[in-house]
């Protein structure tokens, strides 16, 4: 009976010190939730030749129904064609890179998509040193990830575009010069917030 013991001891111990291996480390304990996780990225290249005016109705037929993210234009702007192609570029809004003196353009179609997580149950139970299972957060990022419709802000995050910081001067401008108060008598009291002026 007590060689059982021992040997039952002995057995838990060896148990005890595997369960104590290499501890983890900081990264270990980082973020496992960040939505760039789930997010694929692809880029597809498209080459068309600049050859002839044929070349600039296709260009302008593949900008107006599958527009690049970016264009790299191999060609010199004093040809009359790449001319046309920068233009065409220009008027479409899409960033231009200048790459040789060839006689292309190169449309590069930059893609991000999104893979679905590992959302299941994970048995966490036996966790000596509370690291987060394979899982957390899953479903949350899973469903930011979904509700961005483009999902290069994820990798590629702009900034205030045109519009937003139009719209924003637009808000400040409202502010600290207020409408004048309504003809009605009496004037509201959003008109008045930061007017400054004191009645004397």
């Amino acid at each position: 009976m007590k060689s059982m013991i021992r040997t039952l001891a002995i057995t838990l111990s060896l148990l005890a010190l595997s369960a104590c291996g290499e501890q983890p480390g900081p990264e270990d304990y980082g973020n496992k939730g960040d939505p760039e996780r789930l997010l694929s990225m692809t880029s597809d290249v498209v080459n068309i030749d600049l050859t002839s005016s044929k070349s600039i109705d296709q260009l302008s037929r593949q900008l107006k129904t599958n527009p690049p993210t970016r264009a790299i234009l191999n060609c010199k702007t004093a040809d009359p064609l790449c001319h046309k192609a920068a233009h065409l570029l220009a008027d479409r809004r899409i960033d231009i890179q200048s790459g040789g003196a060839g006689k292309d353009v190169t449309l590069i179609y930059e893609r991000v998509a999104t893979r679905d997580c590992d959302n299941r149950y994970s048995d966490n139970s036996s966790n000596a040193y509370n690291l987060q299972y394979s899982s957390f957060g899953c479903s949350l990022t899973g469903n930011t990830v979904q509700m961005v419709t483009d999902k290069r802000q994820f990798t590629d995050p702009s900034l205030l575009d045109y519009m937003d910081a139009e719209k924003g001067e637009m808000v400040y401008q409202s502010y600290v010069n207020p409408p004048a108060p309504s003809a009605g008598g009496g004037a509201s009291g959003s008109s008045l917030i930061g007017s400054g002026t004191t009645s004397q």
